[in-house]
This record gives C-alpha cells, sequence and structure tokens, in this order.
C-alpha cells in the first residue's frame, strides 16, 4: 500500500514538472516574441484585454440574468431561494400573490415543487 501511494506521488511530481517545463518554454518564447516584434506584441495584448473586457462583462450579465430568472429572495430571512427551472409569468404571480397573503416563500415554492434540493 505505501508503495503504490508513493508511486502515485511520484507521478504528480513527474507531471508537475512536465507542466512547468512547458510553461517555462512557452514563457521563453513569448519573451522572445515580445522584444522581436514590438509592435505586434502592442497589438494583440490591446486586442487580448478588450476580448477579456467583454468576456468578463457577458459572464456578469449571464450570472445577473441567472439569479433574476431562477433565484427568489427573501426579505424575511435575507436569504435567496433557488428554483429548479426559471419560473414562467404565471408561477411568479402565484408566487407574489401567495406571499402577499401571509406564506413564506419555502413553504410556496416547495408546495409548487420548485424548490431545488
Amino acid at each position: 500500500m505505501a508503495v503504490y501511494k508513493e508511486d502515485k506521488q511520484y507521478r504528480i511530481r513527474e507531471k508537475l514538472d512536465e507542466i512547468r517545463e512547458k510553461a517555462e518554454e512557452i514563457l521563453s518564447a513569448t519573451f522572445m516574441f515580445i522584444m522581436d516584434h514590438p509592435r505586434e506584441a502592442a497589438a494583440i495584448a490591446s486586442v487580448a484585454v478588450f476580448g477579456a473586457r467583454k468576456i468578463d462583462k457577458y459572464i456578469d450579465i449571464h450570472r445577473e440574468t441567472k439569479l433574476r430568472n431562477s433565484m427568489i429572495y427573501d426579505r424575511s430571512l435575507g436569504m435567496y431561494w433557488e428554483t429548479k427551472r426559471p419560473l414562467t409569468t404565471n408561477q411568479r404571480l402565484v408566487i407574489e400573490t401567495r406571499h402577499k397573503g401571509g406564506e413564506p416563500y419555502g413553504k410556496i415554492l416547495s408546495d409548487m415543487r420548485l424548490l431545488k434540493r
């Protein structure tokens, strides 16, 4: 059993060494490219930063949309209830009318079988 564990640790270290070597090769090649082609490197960097900003904005919008569509905030508990799927308009209306009647969100969602477990 101990031999297997040592062998596994050896393989992990070996794999990490391979990854480290590849990363060093890529890094040195990148530095050489930057030194040889500074204008192209600046253009590529600006495009990469612009793309990263667009991706970040998309992720934020997607996260906010998911939060809005599949989660309900309960002010009395100060927490979100997550639903199995995005709610339809009719389901939202039923939930809001029952909540205004005094029922807690957790009971409403579990009765409608919408609560994610």
